[in-house]
């Protein structure tokens, strides 16, 4: 039954991302940071799960903020039937280069983005290893071509680089002396397969529990 349940979830978080994707594309919706980014997705999601319950005692909810290991996480899909209940945490990363048109000026270094996307992914892993948690999401955007296809040479750069095809697992080490790009390790293989829709891109990782790692 558990693997039933992850498959409805998994089906569920892959329509609601397929369908925000081509909105951000569109132009329809705008995720100029990471707050309206989490919310746009939630109502995608929230308006999705009436769809898939399908026995008595089955409910489907959203929490956002939800607290794991004394630490939140962006937006939680809770699974329930009858006594059973299955937590499904998602990360979201957002770096919109421009907004309307302009610069944004608040968006972060490539080198800070790009270290915050694996620490969120070590985080999810940990998140894992909790019995009541099944596979956890990490969703990410940017319009940022330079953290697709830029030349990540620098040391630090070429660590934590998210650059398309790249494959990345293990230890995550700077050794850059004091640096506040802290060393992150990995458990699990991730494959950076952006997916380009006009001037934006997108990925979709997921997290398996332990025992699912190949």
């Amino acid at each position: 039954m558990r693997k039933a349940i992850d498959r409805k979830i998994r089906k569920i978080i892959d329509i609601a991302w397929e369908g925000y994707i081509h909105q951000v594309a569109l132009g329809t919706v705008n995720p100029h940071r990471e707050a309206v980014m989490q919310f746009q997705f939630m109502v995608i999601l929230q308006n999705l799960f009436p769809l898939f319950l399908f026995r008595e005692g089955e409910t489907i909810s959203l929490v956002p903020e939800y607290p794991l290991q004394q630490k939140s996480v962006d937006v939680t899909v809770l699974y329930t039937l009858d006594e059973i209940q299955y937590i499904y945490p998602i990360e979201m990363k957002c770096s919109k280069f421009s907004s309307y048109g302009e610069i944004s000026k608040k968006s972060k270094s490539g080198i800070q983005w790009m270290h915050g996307y694996w620490k969120d992914i070590a985080r999810l892993e940990e998140f894992t290893q909790l019995a009541d948690v099944g596979f956890c999401t990490h969703l990410a955007f940017t319009d940022d071509v330079a953290r697709i296809t830029g030349k990540h040479q620098g040391k630090v750069v070429k660590t934590f680089s998210t650059n398309q095809g790249k494959v990345v697992s293990g230890l995550l080490h700077s050794d850059k002396h004091g640096s506040k790009f802290t060393s992150i390790h990995l458990k699990g293989t991730y494959t950076m397969n952006w997916r380009q829709i006009g001037q934006h891109y997108f990925i979709r990782q997921e997290i398996r529990k332990p025992e699912q790692h190949h």
